[in-house]
């Protein structure tokens, strides 16, 4: 196995931007977001990891053309609010998607088949 998290970026401004990688077979997560509003993660992909392929807590985070597949938790984990998620879940082991907080567009989400979310989101006030 690789890293106990591959990618961990916490703090209020730690990550603008990540695009464009795959992140594998790590013994927690594949990435970890904490804070960095507006933080972009484009063409990401997260798989084979140890707990959840992502979780990102943030404050108007963008979630575009990830996927998340294979991993031994959730594929993505969503807290804060107005984060937009758009991506591919498949064969996740506990649920593909699961949000919490307010606002979020999970309009762009697919579940593979037999992939769950569990989905508690308030609308933004």
């Amino acid at each position: 196995m690789g890293f106990g998290t591959g990618i961990d970026a916490h703090g209020s401004h730690r990550l603008k931007e990540l695009r464009g990688i795959v992140v594998t077979g790590n013994k927690r997560d594949g990435v970890s977001v904490y804070g960095s509003p507006g933080a972009l993660i484009h063409e990401v992909t997260v798989m084979k990891n140890g707990r959840d392929g992502m979780r990102v807590r943030s404050r108007g985070a963008q979630l575009r053309s990830v996927e998340a597949r294979d991993n031994v938790g959730v594929g993505i984990k969503v807290t804060g609010e107005r984060t937009t998620v758009q991506a591919q879940l498949n064969g996740n082991r506990k649920n593909g998607l699961v949000a919490r907080g307010r606002g979020h567009d999970l309009s762009g989400v697919e579940l593979g088949d037999g992939e769950k979310a569990d989905i508690a989101v308030r609308p933004s006030k």
